[in-house]
């Protein structure tokens, strides 16, 4: 696989090359001092032999490494490893010096002695492995030279070398190993792990051969490299949690049974699987498929891919290859949202729940994405029991698509009850707003800790409308569990009249805090 340029990268040798001439010989006279005791140690001489090889082994990185990482971390590296000899180095001098009845007096000791020290030289042997081969210098790994590439460049480099990176991408789908890697350098930020999904993706969408088929092995596959392909894409998912980079899904989801799991006003929702195995949510909107609507939705799915935050449900793609209305995939969430989870769980504390939805929208007025819809059923809850934001976005893209205004559509879908004022009572409002969203939190929270919509008292929307048009907030309920004089105060910080007035989401976050 051809390399990127990398003008700097002499430089770094040189600089790192003048960092070992001038530390080296004491990592070098280290290294030979642990040799020699560890030849001296009469008893556990398996481990004193290991501990010998290892050693020799992690001071060689960096001479094996002095051109492929870059000076800070060459530093790092340096300190760390001279640090981990100068432990190791006066416990084996000890050990070397014991006579034979010492030694078998000790032995115990001994053995535990160098069983620290190798776990010790193992672990930074280990560190310093994965950190090298993900440094952003170290071109000799075709994911780091993958990760290089600026986004336009890879587009062409795809277009350039599509045989061998396909090639690579079966061995890298075989490779437990390079699959951390790519892991590693998605948790800091390099897109290593998403242009393997995106190649694996590319690589599923070949042709299946038939059984007289003559074609060529790189613009085909076989069945049985199909599925397996299709299987190691699973495992590469359920290890590291990427979502799919390419996102339109066509012929990757599989929609799920003769009736949706929830229906509503505006949409439904309906369990579906993605590559045969992942369980996922597929949301269906009364938007036919045409070239305008994907390009749209296309359009807004590459903002939500870069989204980033523990707080924030991952938007997996659409599917328009299912009938006549786009599907969106999202991951399948085992419990449910917000009020689900609280009806299983009562002694859950609703609070800390409310405050992971409040950082998630934090996190998306942070990014500029006005949810428009903030009500519990779009808080959905993880295995590890944190709440995570869905449906962002959408309601404005298919308001866009339906040539609707969004105060039309959640008034007809029934969502008055969680509308801020402005977006009932001004016409001239067409899109709601961060201000719009924060007053639609505050009654998510109210409906959280009450298990009722907001405004429990109207029976009717006409009647909650003519409340907003009064700039009315919610009377405070009578018993409530959790919701405080503290709570309610920051409930109607929310639901100030003046937009301008009301708690920004960082704000709330920051006050949420204080009970978790």
């Amino acid at each position: 696989m051809s390399q990127p340029a990398t003008p700097s990268r002499d430089a770094d040798r040189t600089a790192n090359e003048q960092r070992l001439s001038s530390r080296g010989s004491e990592g070098t006279t280290l290294v030979t001092g642990i040799r020699e005791c560890c030849a001296n140690i009469i008893v556990h001489r398996r481990q004193a032999q290991q501990l010998t090889t290892d050693v020799i082994a992690l001071f060689s990185m960096l001479r094996e490494n002095v051109g492929f990482v870059t000076p800070a971390e060459f530093d790092e590296m340096l300190d760390e490893i001279l640090k981990v000899l100068t432990s190791v180095y006066p416990r084996v001098r000890e050990w070397s010096q014991y006579g034979i009845l010492q030694a078998l007096w000790r032995s115990g000791q001994v053995g535990y002695g160098l069983e620290q020290c190798n776990e010790e030289v193992g672990a930074a042997l280990d560190k310093w492995e994965m950190a090298v081969a993900i440094s952003l210098d170290n071109v000799r790994n075709p994911l780091v030279r993958i990760a290089r590439h600026d986004a336009e460049e890879w587009q062409r480099y795809i277009a350039g070398h599509r045989a061998e990176l396909f090639k690579f991408t079966k061995q890298f789908l075989r490779s437990r190993e390079l699959i951390q890697q790519a892991a590693e350098l998605y948790n800091r930020g390099h897109p290593a792990a998403e242009r393997m999904m995106e190649l694996s993706q590319l690589l599923l969408r070949l042709p299946i051969q038939s059984a007289d088929s003559t074609k060529v092995a790189n613009e085909s596959l076989t069945k049985e490299e199909h599925d397996g392909l299709r299987e190691r894409l699973v495992n590469f998912h359920r290890l590291t949690g990427i979502p799919p980079t390419i996102k339109i899904l066509n012929g990757q989801v599989k929609k799920l049974g003769d009736r949706p799991l929830v229906w509503g006003s505006y949409s439904e929702l309906w369990s579906g699987v993605w590559l045969g195995k992942i369980q996922i949510v597929l949301r269906v909107q009364d938007i036919t498929v045409s070239q305008e609507a994907i390009a749209r939705y296309e359009e807004e799915a590459r903002k939500w891919a870069k989204l980033k935050d523990p707080n924030v449900l991952p938007f997996y793609g659409i599917v328009t290859d299912l009938g006549p209305i786009i599907h969106m995939a999202t991951p399948w969430c085992e419990y449910g949202n917000i009020l689900e989870f609280t009806k299983n769980n009562p002694d859950y504390n609703k609070t800390r729940l409310l405050l992971g939805a409040a950082k998630g929208l934090r996190y998306l007025h942070h990014e500029n994405i006005i949810h428009g819809n903030v009500k519990c059923t779009n808080f959905m809850i993880n295995e590890k029991g944190d709440a995570r934001v869905s449906d962002y976005g959408m309601l404005q893209v298919m308001a866009e698509i339906s040539k609707k205004r969004v105060a039309l559509i959640l008034n007809g879908a029934g969502m008055t009850r969680w509308m801020a004022p402005e977006m009932v009572v001004l016409t001239s409002l067409l899109e709601p707003n961060a201000a719009c969203d924060v007053w639609s939190f505050g009654m998510a929270m109210l409906e959280c800790y009450t298990v009722h919509p907001p405004y429990m008292e109207f029976e009717d929307n006409m009647s909650v409308s003519e409340a907003l048009y009064r700039a009315q907030h919610p009377s405070r309920p009578q018993s409530a569990m959790g919701l405080t004089d503290e709570i309610w105060e920051i409930l109607t910080s929310c639901w100030r009249k003046q937009p301008a007035q009301r708690l920004s989401m960082a704000e709330l976050v920051s006050r949420l805090q204080k009970f978790t």
